[in-house]
């Protein structure tokens, strides 16, 4: 095997290296992990479902027993940046919002924030958007730079806030999705 500029790439020394960025990866999998089971009990409460399963590929991260699909996006960093990383591409291959079997995102800041967005309007946000492309730091995986307020306009806060607009927001949205709301 080579590369285009002629040398040789050392097999173990390629593998070893997608290791440690697997390793990485599971890493922070499992650190995320909490995230995805209060975004599940979030849904629960205000859809009034019961989630099926936890799913474990990269096709979405739960389904409900009304067979919609969820995939949750804990972005730490967006508290200081204002902005979310929406990845489409990993380790070399499509992935994250270009690869989704998912219905909605569900994107937290994890200081206790939740938003919900549908996967197709999370899509045109990012198309009307053309917002920067940027890598994470091990460069493998890219994904859009979408400011916060891009998605939370077109988003529902499922939990958070009780501002007037937001109720309004959140009501026609989870009636429109055929949600109950308990408030």
């Amino acid at each position: 095997m080579s590369i285009s500029d002629g040398s040789k790439i050392n097999k173990v020394e390629l593998h070893s290296n997608l290791s440690s960025k697997y390793k990485a990866f599971n890493k922070k999998f499992k650190e995320f992990q909490p995230y995805e089971t209060k975004a599940g009990e979030l849904i629960e409460k205000v859809k009034g479902v019961k989630i099926l399963k936890y799913c474990s590929n990269n096709s979405y991260d739960f389904k409900t027993d009304d067979n919609i699909k969820y995939e949750v996006k804990a972005e730490p960093k967006s508290i200081y940046t204002k902005n979310y990383f929406i990845e489409f591409s990993g380790y070399g291959k499509p992935s994250g919002i270009s690869t989704t079997k998912a219905d909605y995102y569900i994107i937290t800041d994890t200081k206790d924030h939740y938003y919900l967005i549908g996967v197709d309007i999370l899509k045109d946000v990012i198309i009307n958007g053309k917002y920067k492309i940027r890598t994470t730091a091990d460069g493998s995986t890219f994904g859009h730079i979408v400011p916060c307020h891009d998605i939370q306009n077109n988003a529902v806060l499922l939990n958070g806030d009780t501002s007037e607009k937001t109720k309004v927001l959140k009501n026609n949205f989870v009636s429109s999705c055929g949600f109950i709301d308990d408030e």
